[in-house]
């Protein structure tokens, strides 16, 4: 990372939260569309890659029920805050 990123990047982390989501929305607005195959390819090979990790017994998976429960919670954390 150049030292002028990094300077963008600190002081983007220095902002408050909703302002901070608006720069990082931004600037995923402005990266240029990638289309469907390679978007494909990405997504297959993120599954191959958790799934090698499933095997490898560097994570545990987590029932669905559990792991959506988890992430309302958070979600009402985020939203109460």
């Amino acid at each position: 990372m150049t030292s002028a990123a990094k300077k963008v990047l600190d002081d983007a982390l220095a902002l408050p939260d909703d302002e901070r989501r608006r720069v990082a929305e931004a600037l995923l607005d402005a990266l240029p569309m990638e289309t469907a195959d390679e978007i494909e390819v990405a997504w297959l090979d993120e599954a191959r890659q958790r799934a090698g990790r499933l095997e490898r017994g560097e994570v545990r998976a987590r029932d669905g029920q559990t792991a959506l429960a988890s992430l309302e919670a958070k979600l009402r954390g985020i939203h109460a805050g």
